[in-house]
């Protein structure tokens, strides 16, 4: 396994009471495999310990455990952690009251980029006409893009984005979307935090499904689905007078190609589970 980066057996709590004796974990025994090159999902609801997970990987909170980069464990890294990995976080540091071009510049200049190269990530975003614009008078979702190019300017093998496309619009969502398949074409790792469990299937090579700080399933996508799959697979038909039609996959396949060649299915939809579903259950479960 190609892995980049390794957690084991990660913790994070505080004590309280009067005596400080009563331990709350807001992560609990993290244990991740991240492989090079890939996008790689934490998924949770909002309190799940995602942000946590990233103050850990950066070194920026105390916590029981080991991380490695590369096989290096980074409690020996110190500043030069950040050579290796970037955060895109809500508090992007940027300047109220610089351009975005000033504000890219100052960082891009620290990497012996120049105008050039901001200009280009600018355009890719479709922030281009914006490079003049006050940062304190841009919208959410133009913050949230500028945010992420300054993440990318350091050329960083491993970047982490936490919630990249929260209170944005669905264009923006998209657009950052792109972005970030862009910046995994280049070869880089993408750590992303989201509890958009649709974001999390388009975009994730592999995630965990994280809840009250503790992983309740890891995978990729699609074998995290197949292993919660129950048999068998019905397939519901919206016929043209909107009537329904259940028919049992494969056994009926001969029914379902007939009515699919008169073409009087308006659509179909299977009981294949989704992600949320099966976040809903794993979480429901566990706190039963």
């Amino acid at each position: 396994m190609n892995d980049i980066i390794k957690c084991v057996n990660i913790s994070v709590y505080f004590n309280t009471g009067i005596l400080r004796k009563q331990t709350n974990y807001v992560l609990k025994k993290i244990n991740l495999n991240i492989q090079r090159g890939n996008i790689f999902g934490i998924i949770g609801p909002s309190g799940a310990g995602k942000t946590t997970l990233l103050n850990v990987l950066t070194n920026q909170i105390s916590y029981e455990g080991n991380v490695y980069i590369d096989g290096n464990d980074t409690v020996n890294k110190g500043a030069d952690l950040f050579k290796e990995l970037s955060l895109c976080s809500v508090n992007s540091g940027l300047y109220e009251e610089l351009t975005v071009m000033d504000n890219l510049l100052l960082y891009a200049n620290t990497f012996g980029k120049g105008k050039k190269e901001v200009s280009e990530l600018l355009l890719t975003t479709n922030l281009h006409e914006c490079e003049q614009k006050t940062f304190s008078k841009l919208s959410t979702g133009m913050r949230q893009r500028v945010s992420l190019i300054r993440c990318f300017l350091n050329d960083a093998p491993v970047l982490l984005l936490d919630e990249p496309t929260s209170n944005v619009d669905p264009y923006t969502g998209s657009i950052i979307r792109d972005f970030i398949v862009k910046i995994k074409e280049k070869g880089k790792t993408i750590i992303l935090t989201t509890h958009n469990m649709f974001e999390a299937e388009q975009l994730c090579d592999q995630l965990v499904l994280l809840n009250e700080g503790v992983i309740l399933e890891q995978g990729s996508p699609n074998l995290i689905k197949e292993k919660y799959f129950q048999q068998p697979l019905l397939i519901t038909c919206t016929m043209e007078n909107g009537s329904l039609i259940d028919l049992e996959y494969p056994k009926e396949k001969v029914q379902l190609s007939n009515l699919i060649k008169d073409q009087i299915v308006l659509s179909i939809h299977s009981n294949e589970p989704t992600l949320e579903s099966i976040f809903v259950n794993l979480a429901g479960r566990k706190m039963s």
